[in-house]
């Protein structure tokens, strides 16, 4: 596949021609005198690297007027030079860098919190904050982004982010329930098109012609739309396996799955309005307006999302989301309700947590009962 979209011959060690047989329908219709191009961008079809007298690569004479699918790659500066006012939304305000700083130390504790849980919590809960306080932190250091050579701005850190912590959360997600649509594993198909999914957005973010860089966003989008849909059959199936138990404790665990719903479609929804509203779309709105509502969404996409599988899937379900775990006669009360889980003295199956651990439906096992107590410490049921 990937020789199909690109070509590359060399002389010696170094490409002198780099082909896309693959896209060049695309490219073609991207091209000067096409549907939706300006003409500038890296061309529709190839374009050619010389050598100079040192043996460096340096760019070939541009392809003469009227070859539609040959042309040479944007100049250096150039995108900068003729886009000033969308550059110019990439400037950080101070305020917006003190609070990208406030959040990594959230973030911070947030992992110390979750990490001292240990072994009642997952490692993809302790590694999605953490994540998240390196990126912020590299945000408020102010090399959270690189400039291309056509002098457009690249938010790597913010890729990075998304390309590592959304496998975790969708992993989480797909331990609710299995979803199988015409015979296909759509949880495992989820897992795909989530990667595709921020590969197409940061294509179209490099992307310096115009038609081209809506056509990866579109694809994207429809990666987006089978993420999001697999999601809702999980959170459904879930929840429906919850309330069918007909006791107090399913109908709570099906609660704390809905909030887990709510947490996740909107604020993924919401990416992709910010990503067309700022500076790497259609370059409507600076990044002092991006990024305190992206760090919002983060808040409820990766932080809260974390707290409730944590508080819910660990502390409460001890590591599976199996309904026949749960307790027959009450839920947790804010009042009177069960307060705690206790294992009573003896050690945790250390093979069976590291099965919980995985990617599998497996749930943490000990060798003693599970008695769940109430506030008054007196034995109201045994998982």
């Amino acid at each position: 596949f990937g020789q199909f979209l690109l070509s590359l011959e060399f002389e010696g060690p170094h490409p002198t021609r780099i082909t896309y047989p693959g896209i060049r329908f695309l490219l073609s219709i991207c091209s000067p005198g096409g549907v939706c191009g300006s003409g500038t961008g890296l061309g529709s079809g190839s374009f050619e690297y010389g050598r100079n007298k040192k043996g460096e690569g340096e760019m070939a004479t541009p392809a003469p007027a009227g070859a539609p699918l040959t042309t040479t790659p944007v100049p250096y500066g150039q995108w900068e030079a003729n886009n000033p006012a969308c550059v110019a939304l990439f400037t950080m305000p101070a305020q917006v860098q003190t609070l990208m700083l406030c959040w990594c130390i959230i973030c911070s504790c947030q992992a110390i919190f979750l990490m001292s849980r240990w072994p009642r919590v997952g490692w993809e809960l302790v590694a999605a904050p953490a994540i998240e306080s390196i990126v912020y932190g590299l945000g408020y250091q102010g090399i959270g982004y690189v400039k291309m050579a056509s002098g457009q701005p690249l938010a790597y850190a913010r890729f990075f982010m998304m390309i590592t912590i959304t496998p975790m959360i969708l992993l989480d997600i797909n331990k609710l329930a299995s979803v199988r649509l015409l015979g296909l594993n759509m949880n495992s198909m989820q897992l795909g098109a989530n990667v595709l999914l921020w590969m197409f957005w940061q294509a179209s973010t490099m992307s310096t012609l115009v038609g081209l860089k809506w056509v990866f966003f579109v694809l994207g989008l429809l990666c987006l739309g089978l993420v999001l849909g697999t999601s809702f059959m999980i959170f459904a199936a879930a929840r429906q396996s919850f309330l069918l138990k007909g006791t107090g404790a399913g109908d709570w665990v099906a609660q704390r799955i809905t909030y887990l719903q709510m947490a996740f479609l909107p604020t993924w929804t919401a990416y992709m309005v910010l990503f067309v509203l700022s500076g790497e779309g259609a370059c409507i709105a600076g990044e002092g307006v991006i990024l305190p509502i992206a760090i919002v969404m983060d808040l409820f996409q990766k932080n809260v999302h974390g707290l409730i599988i944590w508080s819910t899937f660990w502390n409460f379900l001890g590591g599976s989301w199996n309904p026949e775990r749960l307790a027959e006669e009450r839920a947790p009360s804010r009042i009177a309700g069960l307060k705690v889980i206790e294992n009573n003295a003896h050690p945790v199956d250390d093979e069976a947590l590291s099965e919980g651990f995985g990617m599998g439906q497996s749930a943490i096992h000990t060798s003693a009962d599970v008695i769940m107590r109430n506030a008054a410490g007196n034995p109201s049921g045994s998982v």
